[in-house]
């Protein structure tokens, strides 16, 4: 039980941080707007599969980058000799996808361009 309190402690602390540097690299401008990234062609099978899975999103290299470089992250223990087993994996997995929405999450709770309040008031619109 102390295992995954610490889990979810660690899990929530790394989201902030990354939610932190994500709002430095892109201000107010969220899903890299305003940023000079490499933008792929959309007919790429990759694209493609990658656009499903973020809701039709413009797929960009920083959040192709992003992505990856924190499922890399998840998957170090068992570079390091933990025991990849089905179970294991399947938990990797629950713990990436909460964080993924964690850190999006957070990206808007901690943006100074959006506050809270005028999220609650539905004052902003997320496309």
């Amino acid at each position: 039980m102390a295992g995954l309190i610490l889990t979810n402690v660690y899990i929530f602390i790394l989201a902030i941080a990354l939610a932190i540097l994500e709002i430095q690299i892109e201000g107010p401008n969220g899903w890299a707007k305003n940023l000079p990234t490499w933008r792929p062609h959309p007919n790429n099978w990759y694209v493609k599969l990658y656009m499903k899975s973020m809701s039709g999103r413009e797929a960009t290299g920083y959040h192709i980058t992003m992505f990856s470089f924190v499922f890399l992250i998840f998957h170090l223990p068992y570079v390091f000799g933990a025991t990849l087993t089905l179970e294991h994996w399947l938990q990797t997995m629950s713990f990436f996808i909460i964080f993924s929405v964690l850190w999006d999450f957070l990206w808007f709770v901690l943006n100074p361009s959006y506050p809270l309040k005028k999220i609650q008031e539905g004052t902003y619109l997320v496309a």
